[in-house]
């Protein structure tokens, strides 16, 4: 458990630091992916890269909160529909997760990788990045 609620600080501080390295006046989305089973979550920001993602911050058991190598993800992201999906392909490297799917519609979620499949809640916001 001290484990699982460290990682969430350090997903919110890495977010914080992303956050506020953008405009104070600037709105957007934020989505919290959190799942009942220590070490998984994924914080997403929305952005004005052409597939809406501002940024990505994830923690996984037994790999330092981080984000992952755009040439490895695909994304859907609409946060007008509250419906998000990743897709992230490992490509042989240890110090990333492996191969997973999220899933989330609406307030809830689901991360597909190996042969496990774990279910999460989703929290979304929007309003003024400077409120997170």
């Amino acid at each position: 458990m001290k484990t699982h609620m460290r990682s969430l600080w350090t997903s919110l501080i890495l977010l914080i630091a992303l956050l506020t390295s953008t405009s104070a006046a600037a709105t957007g989305d934020v989505l919290s992916f959190e799942t009942d089973t220590a070490g998984y979550s994924f914080l997403v920001y929305s952005g004005g890269d052409p597939d809406g993602i501002g940024g990505l911050v994830m923690t996984w058991p037994d790999i330092a909160s981080r984000g992952l190598p755009s040439e490895s993800t695909q994304w859907y992201f609409k946060p007008t529909a509250n419906h998000m999906r990743i897709v992230f392909t490992n490509p042989g490297r240890t110090d990333l997760p492996p191969s997973f799917t999220l899933e989330i519609k609406g307030k809830r979620g689901t991360l597909k990788f190996d042969k496990r499949t774990i279910k999460g809640k989703a929290y979304w916001y929007t309003g003024s990045l400077a409120e997170y």
